[in-house]
């Protein structure tokens, strides 16, 4: 091939290439569009719920788009995290697992015709709340062992927290785990707590007065949590902390559940059991002698050894269809046979008329 051959592929070649960069670089000037960053939610006031969907709404301008959600693995300008590009239509669904306050951040960018990244940044701070405050149930972990109920041996009362408002936990405690004892009693100062948390990531902590300071808490591992303070059931704080940093605090209530440990007419006294259905059902019964008046028997009774601890002569109220009786004072009317008591409990030095548990006492009278 001869020099002028080569001359002319190689003008030809540089003609083309520069024929493509031409076009190329119209082509991207054409297509380019400035970059301005700007997004919507589905959301009113900010406000999300965990495991609900949000969806991100592209508002702005630009070639492409991205979203950092701000939770774990996803915030903006830290290390090894990553954000979510947006398809097409410009809409991003997206869930959160845990409670918190996130800075949600959206990315909209272009390539200008020299190859450079132009680039818009608009962002906004997001509220996700769950409705259970993260912890989906919790409660205190075999506070006594049931063998008068079982035979086994193996069974044991656990206090399931019920939640009677936002921030209140009231753990119902049966009155045989009123005891003195290292365990098997709510009197120990090695409970266990068995908690489920929504997030995985999230930690259970406990604050100690005896320290003065907060501490994990394990679920059914860690034996250090106790209720009793200077002999009496005090309310204990808890707090569930995710790892976006959010906290949810509540207060646990262990309340008595009440009951009648000594129930006597005509100087008889009758003999208690717990009902073994359930732990809030008490049966008492009495042999009395035929031919007694069951009509007009003025019962004496005693609810929880009356314990100053946790009976103040106040915080009880023993009733029969809503008629509130004292002991010693009400007569009562067994002709059928049997009578039902009401036994309202309110827990002792706190006035704060959420924190009850309530009993139910069948008291039978045979004639023997």
């Amino acid at each position: 091939m001869d020099t002028s051959m080569k001359t002319s592929k190689a003008i030809f070649l540089i003609l083309s290439v520069a024929i493509f960069v031409c076009c190329h670089n119209r082509y991207l000037e054409e297509y380019y569009l400035e970059p301005k960053a700007a997004f919507s939610t589905n959301l009113k006031d900010g406000k999300a719920v965990t495991l609900e969907s949000v969806i991100f709404q592209n508002q702005g301008s630009g070639q492409y788009f991205s979203v950092y959600t701000g939770d774990a693995g996803h915030k903006y300008g830290e290390q090894g995290n990553s954000g979510f590009a947006i398809g097409s239509s410009g809409s991003f669904s997206y869930s959160y697992r845990e409670p918190g306050l996130y800075s949600v951040v959206w990315i909209a960018s272009s390539v200008d015709a020299k190859g450079a990244v132009d680039s818009s940044i608009d962002s906004v701070k997001l509220i996700v709340e769950d409705l259970s405050g993260g912890l989906d149930e919790l409660s205190i972990y075999k506070i006594y062992r049931l063998d008068e109920y079982d035979e086994s041996r193996n069974t044991y009362y656990h206090a399931k927290a019920e939640q009677v408002d936002d921030s209140t936990l009231v753990c119902p405690i049966i009155y045989e785990a009123w005891r003195e004892g290292k365990i098997n009693s709510i009197k120990s100062e090695k409970l266990q707590l068995k908690y489920q948390l929504t997030s995985p990531t999230a930690k259970l902590m406990w604050y100690q007065q005896k320290t003065e300071s907060w501490i994990q808490i394990k679920s059914e591992t860690d034996n250090i949590f106790s209720v009793v303070n200077d002999g009496k059931i005090t309310i204990q704080r808890i707090k569930v902390v995710t790892g976006s940093g959010y906290e949810k605090h509540y207060r646990i209530a262990a309340v008595m559940i009440p009951k009648l440990t000594s129930y006597r007419i005509n100087g008889v006294e009758g003999e208690i059991t717990h009902v073994k259905t359930s732990y809030n059902e008490y049966e008492i019964r009495l042999k009395l002698p035929v031919g007694t008046n069951l009509g007009n028997l003025c019962p004496e009774f005693i609810v929880m050894d009356n314990d100053v601890n946790l009976y103040d002569g106040d915080n009880a109220k023993v009733s029969i269809d809503g008629i509130v009786e004292q002991s010693g004072v009400n007569t009562v009317d067994f002709s059928s046979g049997e009578v039902m008591y009401d036994v309202y409990y309110q827990m002792s030095g706190y006035d704060d008329a959420k924190l009850y548990t309530e009993s139910k006492v069948r008291v039978i009278i045979d004639l023997q």
